[in-house]
């Protein structure tokens, strides 16, 4: 899937190089608060630096965080 504007997808499936708000998080109670507690909620902004097969890495509040494709894909973001 591609980041197209206006278009709400997930950190797994965004584009590299790119700043998305997230929206949503659809995990359970303790993904949910370890995301929270990583800076990762709805309304903040992250920045997409590496999207691979295994891994996904995101700039949060001056921050790096590594995050499996797994986890990944409960974060939804869009523009």
């Amino acid at each position: 899937m591609n980041c197209d504007v206006g278009s709400d997808h997930s950190l797994a499936d965004a584009r590299e190089n790119r700043e998305l708000t997230v929206l949503d998080l659809v995990c359970d109670l303790s993904v949910f608060r370890s995301l929270i507690s990583i800076g990762i909620s709805p309304g903040r902004k992250v920045r997409i630096l590496i999207n691979r097969k295994k891994v996904v890495l995101v700039a949060v509040n001056n921050s790096i965080i590594a995050l499996s494709r797994d986890i990944a894909s409960k974060v939804i973001v869009g523009e």
